[in-house]
C-alpha cells in the first residue's frame, strides 16, 4: 500500500525517490527485463507517484537536484530515474518532460565527483547492493552523445583517480556466513587481496570483474573455489593456490587475460569445466597429481600455451578441453587416459607431436580437427591383454602421421 505523501515538499518526495516511502513494485512476468538492484523500483514510483500529476514536474527535478548532490548512491539513483525518464519519454508516456538542459550537467558533474566510489559497490540506506555502476555509465554515454549531444563521461575509461588500497580498505567489508565468503564489498577497487584467515570457501563469483585487481593472496584455511570466482580479472597476472584446497568449480578464471602461470596442489581433486578458459596469456598450469578429469573449455583459447604436463592419474580428456591452444606445441597423454572426447584438440594450430597410450579405449570424431602443424602421433605402451585391438587404432593405422601400422604389425609378430 503506497503511503501518502505531501508531493509538494520536495524532502517527502526524496523519501519516494529512495525508497523510504514505500512504492509497491510492479508485478513482472518472467518474460520482463530484471530490475536493477536498488532500494525502489524507479519504474513504478514515476508511473504511480510522479507521472501522476504532471504538477509534481518541478517538485521532481529539485529532488533530483539534491540527490546529484549527494554521494555516489545518491547520484546513481538520479541516474536511474534520468534514464528511466527519458525512456518514458521517448514513448510519450510521461506526463512531462525533463529539463536535460539544467539536469545533464549536474549529473555528469556528480558522475565525476564520485566516480571512483561508483566503480566499487553501492551500498543502499536499506543494504541493497550494486556493484560495477560506472561501468553501465560508461556504456550508456555514448548513446546520450548521439541522442543528446551531451556525454556523461568526457574522459578516457581509465581516467577515474582511485585512492590507494589502504584508504579502499576502510570501505571494504567481507560477508562470511558458515565459512563461505558470500559477498565483498568494494574490494572491485583494490589492487591486492587477502582473504582473510578462517574462510574455507570462495563464494560465486565473489571477485568476478574486479577489473583492478593484480594480486591475491588466499588462506590456508581455503578448500573450494566458487563458479566463476575470478571471472573476468583482467589484470590478475599471479595467484598462489594454497594446500589443502580441494574443489575448484566452473569458470573459476575463465578470462583472466593477465594470469601467466599457474600451479594447482595435489590436494584438488576436483576441477569443473572453463577453468582457464580464454586466459590468453596462460603459459604454464601445474595440475594436481590427482586429478581424473579435465573437462570441456578448460583450456579453450589458452592462446599463449605451449606445453602443459598431464598428471598420470588423468582418466578422461572431455570435449573442447583444448579447443584452440593454438601456441600447443606437443602432448604426451599418460597411459591412464581412458577416454578423449570429440574436438579435445580443436584448431591447436601449431601441435607438432602428441604421444598417445594404446591401451586408450575411445578416441572421438575430430580430435584433431585443424591441427594443421601436426606430424606425428606416436602410440606407446600395450594393449590390454586379451581385449580386442580398439577401433580407433585400427582407422589410425590409415594415418601416415603416426605409427599405429607398425605398432599393430609388431603386436600380430609378437
Amino acid at each position: 500500500m503506497s503511503e501518502t505523501v505531501n508531493m509538494n515538499d520536495v524532502n517527502e518526495v526524496l523519501k519516494v525517490l529512495d525508497g523510504h516511502y514505500k512504492t509497491p513494485w510492479k508485478n513482472r512476468s518472467p518474460m520482463d527485463y530484471e530490475p536493477e538492484p536498488l532500494p525502489v523500483d524507479v519504474e513504478n514510483v514515476m508511473k504511480e507517484r510522479i507521472y501522476a500529476d504532471a504538477a509534481n514536474k518541478n517538485v521532481f527535478q529539485e529532488a533530483l537536484k539534491k540527490l546529484l548532490s549527494g554521494g555516489a548512491e545518491e547520484v546513481y539513483l538520479a541516474f536511474a530515474y534520468i534514464e528511466e525518464c527519458l525512456f518514458q519519454e521517448s514513448f510519450h508516456n510521461a506526463s512531462f518532460e525533463t529539463d536535460r538542459g539544467e539536469l545533464f550537467p549536474l549529473l555528469r558533474e556528480g558522475i565525476s565527483r564520485n566516480a571512483a566510489d561508483l566503480a566499487g559497490t553501492l551500498i543502499f540506506w536499506d543494504g541493497t547492493m550494486s556493484k560495477h555502476r560506472l561501468e553501465r555509465i560508461f556504456d550508456v554515454s555514448d548513446r546520450y552523445y548521439e541522442k543528446y549531444g551531451f556525454r556523461l563521461w568526457d574522459k578516457e575509461r581509465d581516467a577515474v583517480v582511485f585512492p590507494d588500497d589502504e584508504a579502499i580498505m576502510k570501505k571494504v567489508q567481507y560477508i562470511i556466513k558458515d565459512g563461505e565468503l558470500k559477498k565483498s564489498p568494494n574490494t572491485e577497487l583494490l589492487r591486492r587481496i587477502v582473504v582473510p584467515e578462517g574462510v574455507e570457501k570462495l563464494g560465486y563469483g565473489v571477485f568476478a570483474n574486479h577489473s583492478r585487481l593484480e594480486n591475491i593472496v588466499l588462506p590456508k584455511s581455503l578448500r573450494e573455489i566458487g563458479y566463476n570466482c575470478f571471472f573476468g580479472c583482467k589484470k590478475l597476472r599471479e595467484i598462489s593456490i594454497p594446500d589443502g584446497v580441494e574443489k575448484i568449480y566452473e569458470g573459476v578464471f575463465r578470462e583472466c587475460v593477465s594470469l601467466r602461470s599457474v600451479e594447482l596442489p595435489d590436494s584438488v581433486h576436483l576441477m569443473n569445466r572453463m577453468t582457464f578458459a580464454g586466459c590468453t596469456s596462460l603459459e604454464y598450469v601445474k595440475l594436481p597429481a590427482g586429478l581424473k578429469s579435465i573437462g570441456e573449455y578448460t583450456f579453450s583459447a589458452c592462446l599463449s600455451l605451449r606445453r602443459i604436463e598431464l598428471p598420470p592419474a588423468l582418466e578422461d580428456i572431455v570435449h573442447d578441453a583444448f579447443l584452440k591452444c593454438s601456441s600447443l606445441t606437443e602432448i604426451d597423454i599418460p597411459g591412464s587416459v581412458k577416454s578423449i572426447w570429440f574436438e579435445a584438440f580443436k584448431n591447436c594450430s601449431a601441435l607438432k607431436k602428441i604421444r598417445i597410450p594404446a591401451s586408450l579405449r575411445k578416441l572421438g570424431k575430430d580430435v584433431f580437427a585443424g591441427c594443421d602443424s601436426l606430424e606425428t602421433i606416436e602410440i606407446y605402451g600395450e594393449l590390454p591383454s586379451g581385449e580386442p585391438v580398439p577401433e580407433w587404432l585400427t582407422n589410425m593405422a590409415c594415418d601416415d602421421r603416426s605409427n599405429a601400422r607398425e605398432f599393430l604389425k609388431n603386436r600380430r609378430c609378437g
